[in-house]
């Protein structure tokens, strides 16, 4: 049984004010992998950030000699990562093979644990291949648009990227063909860092790239068994075609607060020849949010009463002790001082976890004071008009200021048509 475990998404950054609970759950994810004994390991992308320094390298190769202690490891660039820093990595000391994916490109991995490009495979090893493994890179647009024979109006381009991209799915279904390997019943995958129409964040939000998105009949385009995704944080699967699913493993831990949710977060073990997958969950601290406003409380007679918060969440919360809360509240510009004042006990009545833990956020509305109400309270544009001449000019007299009338109006009329 050839078994695959798909990881995506560490973000590797040793600045990051939450790089210890990430190392803890990376640390957690490497044990884990080590008990289930894959047969190969897949990042599907956002090993780390843009320009790494030295420790953030130091801690990548760490974390890439841990996974392949344990099976061939397969690393596809995505559109955080670093690709000058790639050729580096991929020359670390590792007791398994690691390959480090920059272009698309397709993996044979053989009975004996060898990793092979196709193009390279010995004449008569695609009997001895248990695995087919496309990786597809993030496709920044600029890259596909700059292999495309002809020149481009910028109208076109989106559509002449995404061809590009389907043209190279439909040419990862004629390398199996042509190698035999449809014959052989081999299975097979897609590995890529890609943005999937439909796919939604931590907190149900659609996201959208300046790049390429594909949708799941542009995958359905590869004839693969699976697709292992990279990108979105958030764990989820996407039907390409009846019994055939491209998902998401998600990030490793919450990293920031755009995935506040409630989701799992871990990694995907995938049993390509029954087929079926189990996600394979990595306790990771809570990020919460209470949204609040200071406002003004009314009494049943609509007497005014006391200023106070209104919070959306009302019973204390149940968090772990390495939860973070963020509270966000609204006030009026010259309230700020008394929410100021109020806010620390708002804070105990709702977080049993540490204050240090708690990140404030002030949204101030500001106050509005027109300068000068006359024109406010003037409808007419034309009587505006006179009234603003009557403010800036107050030794003009009231007929004076009427032989403009004609004027203005016209002025009016202009606009308007």
């Amino acid at each position: 049984m050839t078994k695959i475990a798909q990881i995506a998404d560490t973000h590797i950054d040793t600045r990051h004010k939450r790089w210890p609970t990430l190392r803890r759950s990376l640390d957690t994810m490497i044990g884990q992998i080590g008990q289930a004994k894959p047969d190969l390991i897949v990042h599907a992308g956002d090993l780390g950030e843009k320009n790494p320094n030295d420790k953030d390298l130091d801690a990548m190769a760490m974390f890439l000699q841990g996974l392949a202690e344990f099976a061939p490891t397969v690393v596809c660039l995505g559109n955080h990562d670093a690709r000058g820093h790639w050729e580096v990595l991929s020359k670390i000391d590792t007791r398994h093979q690691l390959v480090m994916v920059t272009f698309p490109e397709t993996l044979c991995l053989l009975t004996d644990g060898a990793l092979w490009n196709l193009e390279d495979l010995p004449e008569g090893d695609i009997d001895a291949t248990k695995l087919i493994a496309h990786v597809l890179p993030w496709p920044a647009k600029g890259q596909l648009l700059a292999n495309y024979p002809e020149a481009v109006a910028p109208e076109d381009s989106d559509r002449i990227a995404l061809e590009c991209l389907r043209s190279i799915f439909r040419g990862w279904r004629q390398e199996r063909e042509i190698a035999g390997a449809e014959k052989a019943d081999i299975p097979s995958i897609l590995v890529g860092h890609l943005d999937l129409s439909g796919a939604r964040g931590d907190q149900g939000q659609p996201l959208c790239t300046p790049d390429v998105s594909v949708s799941v009949y542009d995958l359905a385009e590869a004839g693969t068994d699976i697709t292992m995704l990279g990108h979105i944080h958030a764990q989820q699967d996407h039907e390409i075609e009846p019994g055939i699913l491209a998902w998401y493993s998600g990030s490793p831990c919450r990293l920031s607060w755009g995935e506040a949710g409630a989701e799992a977060k871990g990694w995907i073990l995938y049993h390509a020849d029954m087929p079926e997958h189990e996600v394979i969950e990595i306790l990771s601290p809570r990020l919460w949010t209470v949204e609040a406003e200071w406002t003004q409380e009314y009494g049943p007679g609509g007497e005014s009463l006391l200023w106070a918060f209104e919070r959306d969440v009302h019973d204390p919360i149940e968090a772990a002790p390495e939860d973070e809360l963020r509270f966000r509240y609204h006030v009026p510009e010259e309230q700020r001082e008394a929410a100021k004042a109020a806010m620390e006990q708002e804070i105990q009545k709702i977080w049993p976890g540490p204050r240090e833990n708690v990140t404030v956020e002030e949204r101030v509305i500001p106050s509005r004071h027109a300068r000068a109400p006359e024109l406010v309270t003037e409808d007419d544009p034309v009587e505006q008009a006179k009234r603003y001449l009557a403010l800036e000019h107050p030794e003009w007299t009231a007929e004076q200021i009427d032989e403009y009338t004609p004027l203005l109006r016209e002025a009016v009329q202009g606009v308007v048509s």
